[in-house]
């Protein structure tokens, strides 16, 4: 109860113990909680990488400065210190931050057969690049789920009727949407929530021929693991943002 700051913190610790619970039920492990300089680091070496060594040799020489007073919260970065890039340039395909470029890919369809949990690892270790890879995951509301298989299941249905009329046998892919249908349903009942999710790929290199080079390596290892990948045109900087923030941007 109360009001301020100190009881703004008492909330937000709150907020934070039970996070850490519902992702400890689900057997992820917190390493450790990002402060304040943690979050300017990782969005500056994201922006600018070259910039990565100098922040750590200044944070270096903090930590060495005994006559600077320091606290559990005491943040090395000084307060105020800019985050994002000096200067922006977004093209089409691609865009520029600082001293790199980058071109984010969208995972449009993911592979129809069985396969090994890493079958993303060659998209993810090109030579001469830095490849970043988000998951953003939304819940569906219950209710508006239920309308949308609901819907689903009447065109599956309707679909079937009229292929039985014109003897139009069914095809794999339309038993696997349709089986796909019910275990989402089964889901819900269970008391599970529907999720959509986007997976994106944020390539980060030197030069725009390294760039280049990477993607197209990548797209390529996609191809042959069964996944389709698509450049996001015109839409790249917030591609980017929504990569490589964490800050569980929407695209």
């Amino acid at each position: 109860s109360g009001h301020g700051p100190t009881a703004a913190a008492r909330v937000l610790a709150a907020h934070r113990e039970s996070l850490a619970d519902t992702l400890a039920a689900a057997d992820a492990t917190v390493e450790t909680w990002l402060t304040p300089a943690d979050l300017i680091d990782w969005i500056r070496g994201s922006y600018d990488p070259a910039s990565i060594p100098i922040t750590q040799k200044l944070n270096s020489a903090r930590r060495a400065d005994s006559t600077r007073p320091t606290s559990p919260t005491d943040d090395l970065m000084p307060a105020g210190s800019p985050a994002g890039p000096i200067a922006v340039a977004e093209s089409w395909s691609h865009v520029r931050t600082d001293s790199v470029f980058h071109q984010v890919l969208w995972i449009s369809d993911w592979p129809r057969f069985d396969t090994h949990p890493a079958f993303l690892a060659p998209l993810l270790l090109p030579a001469g690049a830095t490849v970043t890879t988000a998951l953003i995951y939304e819940p569906i509301p219950t209710p508006v789920a239920l309308r949308q298989i609901g819907r689903d299941k009447v065109a599956q249905t309707s679909d079937a009727a009229l292929r039985g009329r014109l003897g139009t046998l069914d095809t794999a892919e339309q038993a696997a949407r349709a089986a796909d249908t019910a275990q989402r349903e089964a889901e819900l009942a269970a008391g599970h929530l529907d999720m959509r999710h986007t997976a994106l790929i944020a390539i980060t290199a030197a030069t725009q021929e390294d760039l280049a080079d990477a993607a197209t390596r990548i797209r390529q290892a996609a191809a042959a693991a069964g996944t389709d990948t698509r450049i996001l045109y015109g839409q790249q900087l917030a591609a980017l943002s929504a990569t490589v923030l964490p800050a569980g941007c929407r695209l």
